[in-house]
């Protein structure tokens, strides 16, 4: 089943809200319907969300869980999902924000099983999103190293091949530490 989907755009990359976790939740149990998916397994994948919208925030939180989200612009359904963690090691290390994983829309699984060049398309413009918002956020908590997870050996190949095409420019490195693509703020 080949998806038609919109031309490329700029996604938005930011922390769900209530009503973003809503429409995504109800969206994704259609698209795992269409797909012959069991919905109760996209409420098990991302049933984590509802934790971090209703956890209070702590004053000394050393690793904090996150979602944000992959948004198509003016859209409250997400086409990802990230789950991020902040990790405040002390003075001496810093703070680490760590992208643990990428959960992609039912819809956008499906259309890489089937091999479908567009919808593969959306998917690498969902990671990218990805990548360069949860890079782009962790200045808003003060972090200076972004450090992305490779969950399964297909995951941490793909993420080795996007490391290769970021260009170390002026103000971050890029290496490989065992699972984990560590991208860091240099200082001058």
């Amino acid at each position: 089943m080949s998806k038609t989907y919109p031309k490329k755009e700029r996604m938005e990359f930011r922390l769900i809200t209530q009503d973003d976790f809503s429409a995504t939740l109800d969206k994704w149990k259609e698209e795992a319907v269409e797909a012959d998916i069991f919905p109760n397994e996209v409420e098990n994948k991302i049933a984590w969300i509802a934790q971090t919208l209703d956890a209070p925030a702590k004053k000394h939180d050393f690793n904090k869980l996150l979602a944000y989200g992959v948004f198509r612009p003016g859209s409250n359904i997400a086409a990802g999902i990230c789950e991020l963690v902040l990790s405040d090691k002390g003075a001496k290390a810093g703070k680490w924000l760590k992208m643990l994983k990428v959960t992609l829309a039912p819809e956008i699984v499906t259309s890489l099983e089937n091999e479908d060049v567009q919808g593969t398309h959306v998917a690498i413009e969902v990671y990218k999103a990805a990548v360069l918002g949860a890079f782009t956020e962790r200045l808003n908590h003060d972090a200076d190293t972004l450090k992305l997870y490779g969950r399964t050996d297909e995951h941490l190949r793909f993420l080795v091949i996007l490391m290769a095409t970021l260009d170390e420019r002026d103000g971050f490195t890029v290496k490989k530490e065992g699972r984990w693509i560590v991208i860091k703020t240099t200082t001058n």
